[in-house]
């Protein structure tokens, strides 16, 4: 895997690389994935964002929760559904199913996902971290949303790695083995946030003509398809 010759970034940390960057996967990396079983995630994690939009509209507030959690269906939150972090969100924390209602109608009425870190933080939800709380911002408002979680941190440290896949799991254990119940880990969580945005875009953009050639449009929601992507992606080599 190949970096863009042109980025400026190169060689930085991702603490310094600011929202600018321009990041591209080499599409030697990209032909390798499938992008029948993409595009199939895609439509499925796409209909959650509609069932969860229905659900909020129509007021039916645990159902809602439940699927925003992962808990009732894992495609509603991979972050929450892999460590069991759903039933810790409502089980450890007073009026959960209301809270975390009210934190994601926020997310739903933003039109810049920047703000997620900071809702993020002064809901003040144990267990309901950047991870679980961006993805649960994509799923309601995958326009303005995005991920960011280990899936889609690997993916950018791949790429920056020039797919080095040793240095990507290494520098991504580095983030992972902080404790994140402590405010450090957060302030290192919301540092990555606005670099993912970029990368994702970026990440959709080179991934169309890879997609195209095995057969595949990529998805119109652009955060959302770039996640499915990264998904794969890391699942291909961890999973």
């Amino acid at each position: 895997m190949k970096l863009d010759q042109s980025n400026s970034c190169r060689g930085t940390s991702i603490h310094s690389c600011s929202n600018e960057c321009e990041w591209g996967l080499n599409m030697n990396i990209l032909d390798r994935v499938t992008w029948n079983e993409v595009i199939e995630h895609y439509s499925d994690r796409l209909e959650i964002h509609h069932n969860l939009e229905r659900l909020f509209v129509s007021g039916s507030v645990d159902r809602f929760v439940r699927l925003a959690l992962g808990i009732s269906d894992k495609n509603g939150n991979y972050s929450a559904h892999e460590h069991g972090l759903g039933p810790r969100v409502l089980s450890s924390n007073p009026k959960a199913i209301e809270r975390v209602f009210r934190i994601i109608g926020q997310f739903r009425a933003l039109s810049d996902g920047k703000m997620v870190p900071d809702l993020v933080q002064g809901a003040q939800l144990s267990y309901f971290k950047i991870g679980v709380g961006s993805e649960a911002s994509c799923m309601i408002n995958p326009r303005h949303c995005w991920v960011t979680n280990t899936r889609s941190l690997w993916t950018f440290l791949l790429d920056k790695h020039d797919g080095n896949f040793s240095k990507a799991n290494e520098e991504l254990k580095l983030y992972r083995d902080n404790d994140d119940r402590s405010e450090m880990h957060y302030k290192i969580w919301k540092t990555l946030h606005l670099p993912l945005k970029n990368f994702l875009s970026n990440l959709c953009d080179r991934s169309e003509d890879a997609a195209k050639q095995n057969g595949v449009s990529r998805g119109e929601i652009r955060y959302l398809w770039a996640d499915c992507v990264a998904n794969w992606l890391y699942a291909a080599h961890h999973e």
